[in-house]
């Protein structure tokens, strides 16, 4: 199946074709986790707070299970001003502005020539994960988690230059959060 992305990305499906759930591994899944999860909490969760939390989830998904839950076609992390984005995280998205967000991201596939709309959910291998994402970071404000990605010796620190979108490797996020986790451990959180 072919993935299309853009505008295809953005609002509800039209009414003349069916969306339904798709296990995918890319970034509009993580993103659908964590909407579901603020939507079944009560808690709002705006672009910028999105942003922050899907990162976080492939950090800790690259140290702990040893591989990117990231679409390697599409997704990719880069150094923004307001910390690290995944550009597609953002353009799905940022139609809601500083609104919260309360539907999920749809993506366009084809199938037998055919476009389908739907709505990536993530492989449930990654949910222990997510879940630890959700319940450490989850309650935080978008400030607070720019922040936090903004302390001296994140990989954003290493990579942001005013005025480029530079990437930021895996590599460097994959370590970094393998140490975050290894402090959380040794200090019992």
């Amino acid at each position: 199946a072919l993935l299309l992305h853009g505008i295809f990305r953005i609002g509800k499906p039209t009414t003349i074709m069916q969306s339904t759930t798709k296990i995918m591994s890319d970034s509009i899944a993580l993103a659908n986790y964590f909407i579901e999860r603020s939507q079944s909490e009560g808690e709002d969760i705006t672009v910028l707070k999105l942003i922050k939390l899907v990162y976080i989830a492939h950090g800790y998904l690259l140290a702990l299970m040893e591989k990117s839950y990231l679409n390697a076609r599409y997704d990719r992390v880069e150094a923004w001003k307001f910390g690290p984005v995944i550009p597609t995280v953002y353009h799905t998205f940022k139609y809601k502005a500083n609104n919260p967000i309360t539907e999920k991201g749809y993506v366009c596939i084809l199938e037998n020539n055919e476009p389908k709309f739907v709505v990536p959910t993530v492989d449930p291998s990654a949910n222990a994960v997510l879940d630890f994402v959700w319940k450490r970071y989850g309650k935080m404000s978008s400030s607070d988690l720019v922040s936090l990605l903004h302390e001296k010796g994140t990989p954003w620190s290493y990579c942001y230059k005013e005025g480029q979108n530079v990437e930021i490797p895996d590599l460097d996020t994959k370590l970094y959060y393998r140490a975050v986790f290894k402090k959380l451990v040794e200090h019992g959180k």
